[in-house]
């Protein structure tokens, strides 16, 4: 399955989804998920490659730097736009008589209102449950035979839980 999420904030990227699955993007391979990897044709262009880096994703979504120079400001920074408060303060000055109940209702339209600037987009593909599974008994099997120091049986596990990466992949 394929998910696409607009991005707004840099947080989702270095801190919500970072240290909700276990660093996803930057360190998933501490639970058992396959790295993040830059890829697509922007990536290549940006000369990016390879697993992800917490440091060139806070660059590049935080400070909008080229990652080939580390100093080049791509695009522009974004539009100033309202935030929540300042609507919420407007229509409260609209309408300075308003009930406790107008007035969250008021707070719920402002923060509905809100825009913001589309920093990134996040694109994230899950294969099926079986094959996650499967992925996740090899790697188990690779684990098991690490700690028994059976070096075999563990590179045969290894090359498994690889084979099933590349054809997701693939």
């Amino acid at each position: 399955m394929l998910s696409y999420k607009s991005g707004h904030s840099i947080d989702y990227l270095t801190d919500a989804v970072a240290t909700g699955r276990e660093s996803y993007y930057t360190g998933a391979t501490a639970a058992g998920e396959p790295p993040g990897r830059w890829y697509g044709a922007g990536a290549a262009a940006l000369g990016l490659t390879g697993e992800v880096d917490h440091e060139v994703i806070a660059n590049l979504y935080g400070k909008f730097l080229d990652p080939r120079d580390g100093q080049t400001v791509l695009g522009h920074k974004g539009r100033k736009y309202a935030t929540p408060e300042e609507l919420f303060a407007k229509a409260l000055a609209a309408n300075p008589h308003a009930s406790p109940e107008q007035r969250e209702a008021l707070r719920v339209v402002a923060e509905n209102k809100a825009r913001g600037n589309v920093a990134f987009h996040d694109v994230t593909f899950n294969v099926q449950k079986s094959v996650t599974v499967l992925h996740a008994a090899f790697e188990a099997q690779e684990v098991a035979a690490r700690r028994a120091g059976d070096l075999e049986a563990e590179r045969g596990w290894a090359a498994h839980r690889g084979a099933i990466e590349e054809a997701i992949w693939a």
